[in-house]
């Protein structure tokens, strides 16, 4: 996100941007209360949002390189933290794919301090590609097989939204072609 912000703001000085960092259920619910104009969400998402697919994003397992020897999947610590941002479903597949549990221990969304846990040996963690593409090589990254997602953005009516979200959408999916291989595309509709 940092990359598309700083984008943005130089080529629309003027225009001011607020972002909100909350789960997918509460930018859901943000935007359909109308106090987001949009939000970027993983689908699927409710009913009454309509959406525009960006990327398909993975998940990978990150732990610490020098902490684990032998199966990437079992390394000690034997906690695994898996933020929010993943549904009951996903926590269910990442668990039973790698034998590990989650964190009873660690209650963090902050994506900063599950990497310091991490690169600290006191827990592995899922995480979204597009995080995961920022850290630096300290970390082992495992793909999690068949954890593809889809973030989209979600708005009441993508058809009336203010020029600036737009704008700002737009640079998003430049951004996105850019930095990122599975861009699902929106069809040039901004």
């Amino acid at each position: 996100m940092p990359g598309i912000i700083a984008k943005f703001s130089e080529q629309y000085p003027t225009i001011h941007l607020q972002v909100v960092e909350e789960s997918n259920r509460e930018l859901e619910a943000l935007t359909l209360a109308g106090k987001l104009d949009f939000s970027f969400v993983y689908l699927p998402t409710l009913p009454q949002l309509e959406t525009l697919s960006l990327i398909n994003d993975r998940s990978y397992i990150i732990s610490n390189a020098s902490g684990s020897q032998g199966d990437l999947f079992k390394p000690s610590p034997t906690q695994l933290i898996i933020p929010n941002c993943y549904s009951t479903q996903e926590i269910s597949q990442f668990t039973n794919i790698t034998g590990l549990e989650r964190s009873s221990l660690f209650e963090i969304d902050n994506l900063y301090s599950i990497i310091g846990l991490v690169k600290n040996n006191l827990c592995q963690a899922v995480l979204p590609e597009l995080f995961v593409k920022q850290l630096d090589d300290q970390l082992l990254k495992t793909e999690v097989p068949n954890s593809e997602r889809i973030i989209a953005v979600a708005s009441r009516s993508v058809k009336n939204l203010s020029l600036a979200s737009e704008k700002f959408i737009a640079i998003t999916s430049l951004w996105l072609n850019e930095h990122h291989a599975h861009v699902v595309g929106m069809d040039d509709q901004f």
